[in-house]
């Protein structure tokens, strides 16, 4: 290549690779804040509900569908729900839904759960012995988890599995079902600061990353056309000269 012709390839290269940097950069800055500011919210509301749910109630409540639960012969997991066999588990604790300490509790987290608009707000029993969580009451609105719905525990928990009153740290993921939620699930202490239960919270973030991914689009095309403009300023100032 002639001496100009290098001039503008490194000019152009140079400008690209400015964009690319810039684009990562700030991508990574606001993900790690946005992930950051979700999980601190996801804490801070599981903690308000484990102080501030009548204890008494939430232990009754715990008690009754643990009884029941460890009755129960056949023990069906939420990923068969709708089937006969989750229906008829799920029968067991029909007049557990009846019950005052459940409608109270239910009550209190959607109240909780309205003011800080997040998914939804629900209490469970962790099984440690079987690692996986039983609901005792869910504040959803729709499609929420009747008590006794087991759930598995997936991911690395081994320090809540050994020791409940550390609790689950915040974990976000991306499913095709529900998308991007964020789920974080604190212990419920009695005043001697024995377990009870988990007060925990699922938080989406799917209106937080199609807003993150419309904005980069719109950034790296602003950046490119910068890009472009500055090397033809580049390139007009090589030919000139």
């Amino acid at each position: 290549f002639s001496l100009k012709n290098t001039t503008i390839v490194l000019i152009a290269s140079i400008g690209l690779l400015i964009g690319i940097i810039a684009i990562f950069i700030y991508n990574k800055g606001i993900h790690d804040i946005i992930r950051q500011q979700y999980t601190s919210q996801s804490v801070d509301i599981t903690r308000t509900v484990a102080v501030e749910l009548d204890k008494d109630r939430v232990l009754r409540l715990q008690k009754a569908v643990r009884e029941i639960y460890d009755k129960a012969e056949n023990k069906v997991y939420s990923d068969q729900w709708g089937t006969p066999e989750f229906n008829e588990y799920i029968a067991l604790f029909s007049e557990i839904e009846k019950s005052e300490d459940f409608l109270v509790l239910r009550d209190h987290l959607r109240r909780i759960q309205d003011v800080n608009q997040v998914n939804c707000l629900y209490l469970t029993w962790l099984d440690q012995k079987n690692e996986c969580v039983v609901y005792l009451v869910d504040g959803a609105y729709e499609d929420a988890c009747p008590p006794g719905c087991i759930d598995p525990i997936y991911g690395d928990f081994h320090e809540a599995l050994e020791d409940p009153r550390v609790g689950f740290r915040p974990n976000i993921t991306n499913t095709e079902e529900y998308g991007w939620i964020v789920a974080t699930a604190e212990p419920i202490l009695t005043d001697d600061g024995e377990y009870i239960a988990f007060s925990a919270v699922d938080i989406s973030m799917n209106e937080i990353m199609r807003t993150e991914y419309r904005f980069l689009i719109v950034l790296t095309g602003l950046l490119l056309v910068v890009t472009i403009i500055i090397c033809i300023i580049g390139i007009g100032l090589v030919g000139k000269f």
